[in-house]
């Protein structure tokens, strides 16, 4: 009920009653102050119904009391709530901005870290790239000085005739009337092949 429609019952009981109402004697007659012999009329009418309205007419000014009681005591209780919730909103938003602040730190943190990941994935990519490549470069290598191995240990000559090492299965040593093996120094051999393995020639 709106406060208007409260007052305009308080103006109509103030209009319409200078006193309780009661029953008659008939049980059915609504009056004033049914006490006096001539008791002011008010209404006729069945005996459930004039007790009805007997009840709520002098029931009407405590019932209009206690729902005005009860919206001050809801308003105050929504003003408590309201100051409540300003506090609590006050007292937790820095927490709040800070928790917000702490989330878009990490999201960016993610993201640096995510960059990092990738760029970190490329470069042992070109790193195993250029390890391959390197592999392939000093297989090719090795097989460069071993070549140079075979020919500095070829030009080894033997003691006796001159004949180059690498020639030794083609020619013997000596003439056609004095066929010997050849004689090749072993130190000198492993030395020229050293030199050749470790890129000296």
């Amino acid at each position: 009920m709106t406060p208007e429609g409260r007052a305009d019952l308080r103006q109509f009981l103030a209009d319409g009653r200078n006193a309780e109402w009661s029953l008659c004697n008939d049980g059915r007659t609504v009056a004033e102050d049914a006490s006096e012999e001539m008791a002011k009329w008010i209404a006729d009418a069945g005996p459930c119904t004039a007790e009805l309205i007997v009840a709520a007419v002098n029931a009407l000014p405590a019932l209009l009391d206690a729902l005005e009681e009860a919206e001050k005591m809801a308003d105050t209780k929504s003003k408590v709530a309201d100051a409540f919730q300003q506090a609590l909103t006050d007292e937790y938003r820095p927490h709040v901005e800070q928790n917000k602040a702490y989330g878009m730190a990490l999201a960016l943190q993610e993201e640096q870290l995510a960059e990092l990941r990738d760029r970190a994935e490329k470069a042992e990519a070109a790193l195993e790239r250029q390890e391959r490549e390197l592999a392939g470069y000093r297989a090719e290598e090795q097989r460069v000085r071993e070549w140079n191995a075979l020919v500095n240990e070829g030009n080894v000559r033997c003691t006796w005739c001159d004949l180059r090492y690498a020639e030794r299965e083609e020619y013997p040593c000596g003439d056609e009337r004095d066929q010997n093996s050849h004689h090749y120094n072993a130190d000198e051999l492993a030395e020229a092949r050293r030199k050749a393995l470790d890129g000296d020639s």
